[in-house]
C-alpha cells in the first residue's frame, strides 16, 4: 500500500472513531475530513466521497450498537 491509501483508510477509522466518542458542541470531524480531502487529494471523487463513507459507516455501527440494545430492553 502506499502511502496514499494509509492516508485514505486512516481518515476513514479515525472519522468513525471520533463519531462514536464524546466530543464537544460544534466540534465537526467529518467536516474537517471533508475540507482535507477537497483541499489534498488529486481526485475529488475521494475527497467528495470519504465524509460519505465515513458517515456510513459510522452511522451503520450506531445503529446496530444502539439498535440492538433497544430490541433486547423491549
Amino acid at each position: 500500500m502506499n502511502k496514499r491509501n494509509i492516508t485514505i483508510l486512516s481518515l476513514i477509522v479515525l472519522a468513525v472513531i471520533t463519531r462514536l466518542l464524546p466530543h464537544p458542541p460544534n466540534v465537526a470531524p467529518i467536516t474537517a475530513i471533508a475540507l482535507f480531502g477537497g483541499s489534498r487529494f488529486d481526485n475529488k471523487w475521494i475527497g467528495f466521497s470519504l465524509p460519505l463513507l465515513c458517515m456510513f459507516l459510522s452511522d451503520n455501527v450506531c445503529i446496530f450498537i444502539f439498535y440492538v440494545d433497544i430490541v433486547y430492553w423491549y
